[in-house]
């Protein structure tokens, strides 16, 4: 199984390889090409599945080869992009592998997190609490937190903590709220709601304060889709998902840079040169992309603003075209659905719950950044896991993946 692995991560370092030397093959490229860091990142990749199987921790063989080559060609388009942010995304990159390496190695049994359900919901909200008066203000949100010259952003830790919080409570109670609201044993489940709902309210609240929606909608779909993994209950899903319509109408009608997004969605080729100009130089973008790319390394991503983090997917595929679009796709696709695997064999519920809360939080994070970027939504400004830059995104999915391959590590089989 873990030779699998090995070989898996091999041949990924070796795609990844051949990225960078067609990424830097340009006469335009600035600087040498990054072999030494490529040389590091590879060692540190390799001493985590080592790691992981001296101290049988080891999970499911793909995920970490899946990590390797999204985070792989990540970094060489943002390299690409701009050198002195590809240097800072591989020491994010090797921060990120020590981190999955230690949390993999901490929590022993991740059952023993469920005991933390509350101390997680309080410190997601503290945190909240806290950005939203001292935090740093960035395109009209107050979402960081700067020390020195580095930026944080909490809600990258927050999700985590949500997901840990509800499915704990969804795995004590979720029972109990099948029976339905009116049934006989109806008080233990409206109570139980009432202490969800409101709890679930209060997160989205200070997000839609912080001028947050995005991440608003982040929260919402992986609420929605927990809550219905736990208690199979449509008809509240219904409910939550009609309330939260009205509230983004409202945070519409509320934020002029929330309306700003939406017509610039709706019509970016109305005020191309302004508001516009974001979202129509994606979709040109996309267009010289055509079908298999202009290459690696010959295409000008550069001209969409934020193409290393916003639009990294459409650098991406400009440059790789519709087929390497669809092959990161792919990539996605199978690391979610490795991920569902991880949460249908666990052994137990809180298992279960927690693992499948963490194969939504990827997969509606990838699915709202991408369709954000080719113009199905509008832009919300989240990252895309792994692959945009940013040392907060990267290293809160690399906590993700420890805690997968220690839920999947308590009951492995062969695939």
């Amino acid at each position: 199984m873990r030779a699998r692995e090995l070989g898996l991560l091999a041949a990924v370092l070796a795609v990844v390889a051949m990225a960078l030397a067609l990424a830097t093959r340009s006469p335009e490229f600035r600087g040498p090409p990054p072999w030494i860091w490529l040389v590091v990142q590879a060692s540190a990749w390799l001493i985590a599945s080592l790691v992981l199987r001296w101290k049988k921790a080891a999970g499911d063989p793909l995920l970490l080869p899946l990590a390797c080559l999204l985070s792989g060609l990540g970094w060489v388009m943002v390299w690409r992009l701009d050198p002195t942010l590809g240097q800072r995304q591989s020491l994010w990159i090797l921060v990120g592998l020590l981190a999955f390496i230690l949390t993999a190695l901490a929590v022993r049994d991740y059952r023993r997190l469920e005991d933390y359900k509350y101390l997680c919901l309080v410190c997601g909200v503290v945190l909240q609490l806290a950005v939203m008066l001292l935090g740093t203000e960035i395109n009209g949100a107050r979402l960081w937190f700067r020390v020195g010259g580095m930026q944080f952003q909490p809600v990258e830790v927050v999700k985590i903590l949500m997901i840990l919080f509800l499915a704990a409570f969804l795995r004590r109670y979720g029972r109990w709220m099948r029976l339905g609201l009116l049934s006989r044993e109806g008080r233990l489940p409206r109570r139980a709601l009432l202490l969800l709902g409101l709890g679930w309210l209060a997160a989205e609240g200070v997000l839609i304060l912080q001028k947050d929606l995005g991440m608003a909608l982040l929260f919402m779909g992986i609420f929605l889709t927990m809550f219905y993994m736990a208690t199979g209950r449509t008809d509240l899903v219904l409910v939550a998902g009609f309330l939260f319509v009205l509230g983004a109408v409202a945070g519409l009608l509320a934020f002029s840079h929330v309306r700003v997004r939406v017509y610039a969605w709706l019509d970016p080729f109305a005020d191309a040169q302004n508001t516009g100009y974001q979202m129509s130089q994606a979709l040109f973008s996309l267009g010289w992309g055509g079908l298999f790319g202009t290459g690696l390394g010959m295409g000008e991503p550069n001209r969409v603003p934020e193409a290393a983090t916003d639009f990294v997917f459409v650098a991406l595929a400009e440059e790789l075209g519709f087929v390497g679009a669809v092959a990161i796709l792919i990539a996605f696709m199978l690391l979610v659905t490795r991920s569902f695997r991880v949460a249908m064999r666990a052994p137990d519920e809180f298992g279960t719950l927690l693992a499948g809360g963490l194969s939504v939080l990827i997969a509606w994070q990838s699915l709202i950044l991408i369709a954000g970027t080719v113009k199905l939504i509008p832009m919300t400004g989240i990252t895309l896991p792994f692959v945009s830059y940013g040392g907060s995104s990267m290293l809160a999915s690399f906590v993700i993946l420890a805690l997968l391959t220690r839920i999947s590590a308590r009951r492995e089989e062969p695939c």
